[in-house]
């Protein structure tokens, strides 16, 4: 797999869920590194977000994205994600959308 150089400090600071990791004795903690088993795109989307608050994300991406968010805990890009779904709704897009949003039910 590809892999990203972060900063920890960041990570924690955006995620609660990278910080149990990071924080805990954890085998992230130990190896310095996390295995994300996501698309390298929505990685990085997810990234770019962390550390800039910047949302640049393309339609086909946004469920994995979202996925992403919600996993790892990052409640202020859920709702990025959401609105832009709402925006990008058409007939290809509808039903990986709607699967994603199932998610965030109970949430």
């Amino acid at each position: 797999g590809e892999s990203v150089q972060v900063h920890s400090c960041m990570l924690a600071a955006a995620s609660p869920v990278f910080k149990a990791m990071l924080a805990n004795d954890m085998r992230e903690k130990n190896t310095r590194s996390a295995a994300i088993d996501a698309e390298p795109c929505d990685v990085v989307a997810m990234l770019r977000f962390a550390y800039t608050g910047e949302f640049s994300v393309s339609p086909m991406q946004l469920p994995g994205v979202l996925h992403l968010a919600h996993t790892y805990e990052i409640l202020a890009l859920i709702p990025h994600c959401c609105q832009a779904m709402v925006a990008n709704l058409t007939t290809e897009t509808a039903v990986p959308y709607v699967r994603a949003m199932r998610l965030l039910e109970g949430a």
